[in-house]
């Protein structure tokens, strides 16, 4: 904590003999220090992928928006990390373990962090010294964070900086909305089944069967734990693909966009192999979670008996190359003892 406010007060005193210390929000003031206090949780629910550095190697974080969020150079043995949006950023490698811990995928990490978040209140462009002493840009749609640890939830951190609005929707969770902490369910799950409604409204599976029974199936395990942006997802994860519906337009109903991300990366698209398709799941937990449930469900016994064999070992078949695609080799043995 004393190495980054050194770190700050020095870029300070640098900017202020440039004459450029004006320009800069502090966001350590009493003003920011209470908004933050009111303000959710956030938990970072996608990984990450991490690479080593070259040493002197410049990095720039571009936001999906255009905005250049920082610009920094490497240490000898610091890391890139690269969020699933493919903005990088770098971390000083003593810091790395702290706010990461390994997956089971090489290269790939998940967050340890939680975080508060506010809506950048100046209604325009900010730009601030972050922690680590450097300077940092955001956007009028940006969001000022704060650390959070769940030992000491009334401190707020001075570890604090900035966040784009889309890399916080693509990234990150509030906890409020998350599973084991809400158990009445969320407006936005039933206007998700409205809309899949009408969606699917006369299309039939496979069997025969009405479609929308897939989503509802899907959805079912999530809604008894709880987990409302998954459920939601559950039941939206055919819409794009199967209807003329597009993410803007889920968007623009009130479906959150966090959850529209995970919609998104559910939906094939065109020009999008299959096997980079599962990647892009496979680097998000709620995506993978959600394409897991629909995959056992449509490998489900009891459907299956009801198709010719050769469909049902031709889907096996493709649920195994998918299954072994998202790093679930449990589940892709599973579905090859089937073939025996």
């Amino acid at each position: 904590m004393e190495d980054q406010k050194l770190a700050v007060e020095a870029a300070h005193s640098i900017l202020e003999d440039n004459g450029e210390i004006s320009e800069l929000t502090d966001i350590n003031s009493d003003e920011y220090t209470l908004a933050l206090a009111e303000a959710p949780v956030f938990e970072k629910t996608a990984t990450i992928q991490a690479r080593v550095a070259q040493f002197g190697e410049v990095v720039q974080t571009i936001l999906a928006n255009g905005t250049v969020e920082t610009t920094d150079i490497a240490n000898k043995g610091d890391l890139i990390v690269t969020n699933p949006g493919g903005e990088e950023y770098l971390i000083r490698h003593e810091n790395f373990a702290h706010h990461y811990e390994t997956t089971d995928q090489e290269g790939v990490f998940k967050a340890k962090d939680l975080v508060r978040a506010i809506k950048n209140p100046t209604g325009e462009p900010i730009r601030i010294i972050a922690p680590w002493g450097k300077e940092m840009n955001g956007d009028a749609e940006c969001y000022i964070v704060a650390g959070y640890d769940p030992a000491n939830p009334e401190e707020i951190g001075s570890d604090r900086y900035l966040i784009g609005a889309q890399e916080l929707a693509d990234t990150y969770a509030s906890i409020e909305q998350n599973s084991e902490l809400s158990e009445k369910e969320p407006p936005m799950l039933e206007q998700a089944r409205e809309l899949a409604r009408a969606a699917h409204a006369g299309q039939v599976d496979k069997l025969g069967v009405d479609y929308i029974n897939h989503p509802e199936a899907v959805a079912k395990e999530f809604e008894e734990r709880g987990e409302w942006d998954r459920a939601t997802a559950a039941w939206l994860h055919d819409v794009v693909e199967d209807s003329g519906i597009t993410t803007q337009e889920l968007l623009d109903s009130g479906i959150p966009p966090r959850v529209v991300k995970i919609v998104d990366l559910l939906t094939r698209k065109d020009g999008v192999p299959g096997d980079e398709y599962y990647k892009l799941i496979a680097g998000d937990p709620d995506a993978l979670a959600v394409k897991l449930s629909d995959m056992r469900h449509n490998t489900d016994p009891d459907r299956q008996k009801l198709l010719d064999e050769p469909t049902k070992i031709r889907l096996i078949n493709k649920y195994i190359h998918a299954a072994e695609m998202l790093g679930e080799n449990d589940f892709a043995d599973e579905l090859r003892s089937r073939l025996v």
